[in-house]
């Protein structure tokens, strides 16, 4: 009996190492409490327009513009964005990307998707809202703003409502 129970635990450790583990979802690599607040949020952006989406090949995104955000979220999100998104991603304020020439050397506009908090309606621990800039030079010129409700609920962040403006 013991022969079999040894033989039955061997091969349960040799599947599962020619299985490997189950990958965490990539959410849940976020440890930073800062950049999985806008991790959702962009998430929440993307998902609206997939097909638009999908065509982004560099993010821009306005860091300066996000509250309590350190050189650490920042890290972390882009991180994140890169490799669920498989984009090229990139710090650029919104004031850089307005005043650059149309071929400025070390930007890209050709699948461009840009993303910014325009505003906060409300700031806390626990709660937070506010307007968010997409823009897009994907196939044209689009502008887009919209109004997310961002919640914290057991630790985590949690997107309530995300909508155009």
């Amino acid at each position: 009996m013991k022969k079999i129970i040894i033989y039955f635990l061997l091969l349960v450790c040799i599947s599962l190492q020619f299985m490997g583990c189950k990958k965490s979802s990539e959410s849940e690599n976020l440890t930073r409490e800062k950049a999985e607040l806008y991790a959702s949020a962009f998430d929440a952006v993307w998902n609206l327009n997939k097909e638009l989406s999908a065509k982004a090949k560099i993010i821009y995104i306005d860091v300066e513009s996000f509250k309590d955000f350190s050189e650490k979220d920042k890290e972390q999100l882009f991180s994140y964005i890169k490799d669920k998104y498989k984009v090229e991603v990139m710090a650029l304020s919104y004031e850089e990307v307005r005043s650059a020439p149309t071929h400025s050397v070390g930007i890209s506009y050709d699948g461009m998707y840009f993303f910014r908090v325009n505003r906060y309606k409300t700031y806390s621990k626990d709660q937070t809202s506010f307007v968010v800039l997409r823009k897009s030079l994907i196939g044209g010129v689009e502008e887009i703003m919209f109004d997310l409700e961002a919640v914290k609920k057991n630790n985590k962040w949690q997107i309530k409502k995300c909508e155009k403006y």
